[in-house]
């Protein structure tokens, strides 16, 4: 899922419309890039494409975790165990290198959205605090309603 997420950014961020690519981004990055060009046509339908495949491959991998646990004679416990290392594990990868390396130590976005340099956005991490924490408290119950239904399934 983190090699998806990976090429799904690599891919996408310099194909999308900037609005697209600073969604979830600091608000002073999103104001920056607001009058920012959108990329050609052809390149737009890569980044959509690479995009629609980075969704559809996170929701195989999810459906493929539940299948196997099944398969294997996985209890609710089990099940619901595999599904938190997933979360979290894509957690704390989202929050130390999406949010913390990518978006205030490297300078990748700045060289697809040169209008951003120096932009104090960069240096604002924890800037998503309230969305991660929210996730973070909803994990247990996306879980445990997976584990269910496999367990149902199975």
């Amino acid at each position: 899922m983190i090699a998806d997420i990976l090429i799904v950014i690599l891919v996408g961020v310099g194909n999308l419309p900037a609005k697209v690519v600073m969604k979830t981004m600091p608000q002073e990055l999103k104001e920056e890039t607001k009058d920012h060009p959108n990329p050609p046509l052809w390149r737009m339908i890569i980044g959509f494409t690479a995009y629609i495949l980075g969704v559809l491959f996170a929701i195989g991998i999810s459906v493929y975790a539940g299948y196997e646990g099944i398969c294997r004679g996985y209890g609710f416990w089990e099940i619901f165990l595999r599904y938190m290392i997933i979360l979290f594990g894509f957690k704390l990868f989202d929050v130390v290198v999406l949010d913390w390396w990518l978006i205030t130590k490297t300078q990748f976005f700045q060289h697809f959205f040169p209008e951003t340099r120096g932009s104090k956005g960069y240096k604002r991490f924890g800037f998503n605090k309230k969305e991660q924490v929210m996730q973070i408290v909803a994990f247990p119950c996306v879980c445990a309603v997976i584990a269910a239904v496999c367990v149902w399934i199975g």
